[in-house]
């Protein structure tokens, strides 16, 4: 199989830095001497493999600071051998459709259920704890598209080729996420802003 042209290029980190930029795939091929083809196949098969690896190494590093889920099994009644009924009501509340189905998935009465979240501190607690948990995998994982969803975006916006309802469609995605970024930026300012303010005058009332 012949090797890539632009993986033995000797100004490949410049020619995958410009791929990033959105750059439009003919002038890198102008600019650094190879065809506009090695320049697409590199694009869309190595270039994405390795951003691709790394958001997998992410994904790796980050999981392990996460709390761990009450486990389950595929065999048997699904659950692994010992573990405890609440655990089993809470992964059960967080898999099943309604209250009914979790009770018997968990092996317990809906009454019983139902008096565990009214009554039992820890039972919400630890409800809220795996909740959490369970939203910050799935974030992990969206924040790891990013990178990949943006470049996509670019991509289509700076492709002469592309129909001209894509491409300004995705003008307007990257406009949306611009002012959405800016936007959350600016409140997050205000907060640290009001929450200084507090801060001083609890000191200056001590």
């Amino acid at each position: 199989m012949p090797k890539c042209s632009v993986c033995t290029h000797p100004e490949r980190e410049r020619i995958d830095e410009s791929i990033r930029s959105g750059e439009p795939e003919r002038t890198i091929a102008n600019r650094f001497g190879v065809s506009k083809a090695s320049i697409h196949r590199h694009k869309h098969k190595h270039l994405n493999e390795s951003a691709s690896a790394q958001r997998d190494a992410t994904h790796q590093d980050s999981s392990g600071s996460t709390p761990e889920l009450p486990c389950l099994d595929v065999s048997g009644d699904g659950w692994v051998d010992g573990t405890p009924k609440r655990e089993k009501a809470v992964v059960a509340l967080l898999t099943e459709p309604s209250m009914g189905a979790a009770a018997e998935k968990a092996g317990i009465s809906p009454r019983t259920l139902s008096r565990w979240i009214r009554d039992d501190c820890e039972f919400r607690s630890l409800l809220r704890s795996t909740r959490k948990a369970v939203f910050q995998r799935a974030t992990t994982y969206l924040v790891n598209t990013t990178v990949e969803a943006t470049e996509t975006l670019l991509s289509v916006m700076r492709d002469e080729a592309a129909p001209a309802s894509a491409r300004v469609s995705a003008s307007q995605t990257c406009l949306r996420l611009a002012v959405s970024v800016f936007g959350t930026d600016e409140i997050e300012e205000r907060i640290e802003l009001l929450e200084r303010a507090v801060r001083r005058r609890n000191h200056e009332g001590r």
